[in-house]
């Protein structure tokens, strides 16, 4: 199913949030980064965005968000080596990933799990699929 996000009314994001927390989505792709924002914060998240496995370090480094959202495909540093990289760095090992990628065969599932990721959902995906996985993360850690 494709992606689809309608951008006719604004977000509504609650004054408080039981989640209250901050996702850094990272994809190469804008059309995907604007939808995936778009979601989160109708959801009431903290959403950071970057374009590139660098951006995404360096954010994940100052900003520490608590979920990473991480494409495999991307110029550069792919998702497997950013998740690598995270996982390898001290003060990081609570952050949670979540690769979204079209990448879907067992070798891809296996080196996304094996670099670190936890969940591994493939592109075209349903948004409220994607939104449960973020939910389920903040409610069960």
């Amino acid at each position: 199913m494709p992606l689809f996000v309608s951008f006719l009314k604004p977000p509504v994001v609650p004054e408080t949030h039981p989640f209250n927390q901050t996702v850094l989505i990272v994809d190469d792709e804008p059309h995907i980064l604007q939808a995936l924002d778009f979601l989160l914060r109708q959801e009431g998240f903290n959403v950071l965005t970057a374009e590139n496995g660098a951006q995404a370090l360096e954010q994940v480094r100052t900003e520490r968000p608590e979920i990473v959202v991480l494409d495999v495909m991307m110029p550069g540093t792919d998702g497997y080596e950013v998740a690598r990289q995270i996982r390898q760095e001290k003060g990081l090992e609570n952050v949670r990933i979540v690769f979204l990628t079209a990448k879907g065969t067992p070798a891809d599932r296996r080196q996304g799990y094996q670099s670190g990721g936890e969940y591994y959902l493939l592109k075209p995906f349903e948004n409220e699929d994607f939104i449960q996985i973020i939910r389920e993360i903040c409610t069960f850690g």
